[in-house]
């Protein structure tokens, strides 16, 4: 019997059935949880296939978690929530650093549509 025969075997010997169950049960907790995030990946990374120009009115925004820089990874430290002109709707818009907008105010947005059938907004300059 060659060494690796002999590894391979010692090896098989030293996973009972009980830590195989474990093993098993850890890998599909891994694989159920990770869905979710790979799903939400995968409608970010979804390319844009339309775009729309829309106006709102700020009716509230949120100071965004921050990290030793000021700002949240994404590198905006406001969440504002808009509602649109055209639908009455509230979305939600990241905002960038030094451009506090109050509430109130009357912003430009722009809605892309997503191949996934997911829908993004994004504050327009003014």
């Amino acid at each position: 019997m060659s060494l690796l025969a002999k590894a391979r075997l010692s090896l098989a010997l030293m996973i009972s059935p009980g830590d195989l169950k474990g093993i098993v049960q850890i890998g599909l907790i891994i694989v159920i949880c990770g869905l979710p995030i790979a799903a939400v990946l995968a409608r970010q990374s979804s390319p844009i296939t339309g775009i729309e120009r829309d106006t709102g009115v700020v009716v509230n925004f949120v100071g965004v978690t921050s990290t030793r820089q000021g700002v949240d990874a994404s590198g905006y430290p406001y969440l504002y929530g808009i509602r649109l002109a055209r639908t009455g709707a509230i979305v939600f818009v990241n905002g960038k650093a030094g451009e506090l907008l109050a509430v109130g105010s009357q912003v430009s947005v722009e809605r892309q549509q997503r191949k996934n059938g997911a829908e993004t907004y994004r504050l327009l300059e003014s």
